[in-house]
């Protein structure tokens, strides 16, 4: 585990597949899980003499990065300052110009979507840290923030059915590596729905069903106990086959 300061405001942490295991987490669950993400900030703060870096800011923001290694854990803390902010004095202007300014900052990671106007509010302007983000009320009915990445593994008999998935999907994915295991092929499948939208990586899911099947075998055994075949871009170079 390394720690990389970017600049005031911003660190990386630098994770391996070693390091989650020996956390106990699996990587699959770690993407799509936010509360995950901050536990386990807030669980190596300390090792890593971090503690305080964060104390000074309104908001701290998290964001998952996956590489061939493990993870890339970016972390952003941010004052906010009243006197930059230009709100109107008028009752219902500064009620609306705070909505916009909220769903701005939710659009952006630095809050929850969904998060209740008067608790964001206090949140902000109150000096509410991160910490306390689990005791903020979610409007009722609401889908809850959606994951930036999502992430499948497929199954094929063979490498011919690999192949003919990749020449039969023409869209893209954010990545793609291909192994062989127990005999078996697998190909493990990244996507950002946030940038490209939660139905459309269904569909892309769906398509490739078709040709695989889904399968439970995480990435992180594949990587220790299969053969890396293809570590990059394993769908366009399959269509290439």
């Amino acid at each position: 585990m390394e720690l990389e300061n970017i600049n005031e405001n911003t660190i990386k942490i630098k994770m391996t597949f070693d390091d989650l295991r020996d956390r106990g987490i699996n990587l699959s669950e770690f993407l799509t899980n936010q509360d995950a993400v901050e536990e386990l900030f807030y669980d190596i703060s300390s090792e890593l003499d971090i503690s305080d870096k964060f104390i000074e800011s309104d908001v701290v923001s998290f964001q998952v990065r996956p590489n061939s290694k493990g993870i890339d854990l970016m972390v952003r803390g941010e004052k906010v300052n009243m006197e930059d902010l230009d709100l109107p004095s008028d009752p219902e202007e500064f009620t609306k110009a705070l909505e916009n300014m909220i769903k701005s900052r939710a659009e952006n990671g630095d809050l929850p979507e969904n998060v209740d106007l008067n608790k964001a509010a206090e949140m902000l302007f109150g000096g509410i840290n991160e910490s306390d983000l689990d005791d903020i009320p979610m409007e009722e009915d609401e889908e809850k923030e959606l994951p930036e990445y999502t992430y499948f593994t497929l199954k094929f008999r063979n490498i011919d059915d690999a192949v003919n998935m990749a020449k039969n999907i023409n869209q893209s994915v954010e990545e793609s590596e291909l192994y062989k295991y127990l005999d078996k092929y697998y190909m493990t499948i990244l996507q950002n729905q946030k940038l490209m939208g939660p139905k459309l990586v269904k569909s892309i899911h769906s398509q490739m069903l078709e040709f695989g099947q889904d399968e439970r075998v995480t990435r992180e055994t594949l990587t220790e106990y299969g053969q890396s075949l293809i570590e990059y871009d394993a769908l366009d170079i399959l269509r290439q086959m």
